[in-house]
């Protein structure tokens, strides 16, 4: 049995902070930790998407709309009248929408330059959201691609180093002369 502890916050009438304890199995506790650090990388993720959209869109804070469509995509729901639905196919990770949102930077200020009828963050970010969505699916066929190219070249110059390598030949000095079986000259 393992246990984790947290604090409350709050304190016995002893004076000692009160203290939640949980117990977990050891393979209960291993599930237990592998979740606590998808967690902590998820949130990561969505930091950094969240900080980043917020410089985009020059935003102090995200509306709760807007959070609600990337939590959405994130989640690999859709919103049909008052209910979301599950799609059959699972969600977008927010580093892929991160990496989209960047790769695609130029094109989106080319939009705010050049689109005047969007008059409200929200119809912004809406249009921005969009385009990124469906730039999604050829931003990381493109990322792909290019990870691909770069395994390919690294595999070439190691190959090529070992090339170079085993190439060194060396020029064998002509000291071993074949013997004559009739040549006692070893003998004398």
């Amino acid at each position: 049995m393992v246990f984790t502890e947290r604090k409350t916050g709050k304190y016995l009438k002893s004076g000692k902070e009160k203290v939640d304890k949980k117990y977990y199995h050891r393979q209960c506790y291993e599930l237990y930790l592998k979740d606590q650090e998808f967690k902590e990388k998820e949130a990561y993720e969505l930091s950094q998407l969240y900080e980043y959209l917020c410089k985009l869109h020059n935003l102090e804070a995200l509306d709760g709309r807007m959070m609600e469509r990337i939590q959405d995509l994130r989640n690999g729901t859709i919103k049909v009248g008052t209910k979301k639905v599950k799609k059959y196919k699972s969600g977008v990770p927010y580093t892929a929408m991160l990496e989209t949102y960047q790769h695609i930077e130029s094109k989106l200020e080319n939009i705010r330059v050049y689109k005047t009828d969007l008059q409200t963050e929200w119809n912004v970010f809406t249009y921005f959201f969009g385009t990124m969505v469906n730039s999604l699916v050829e931003v990381q066929n493109t990322l792909k691609n290019v990870q691909h190219q770069k395994k390919i070249h690294k595999e070439r110059v190691s190959n090529n180093k070992d090339l170079h390598q085993t190439n060194d030949i060396k020029v064998k000095s002509k000291l071993n002369k074949k013997k004559d079986e009739l040549d006692i000259s070893n003998y004398l």
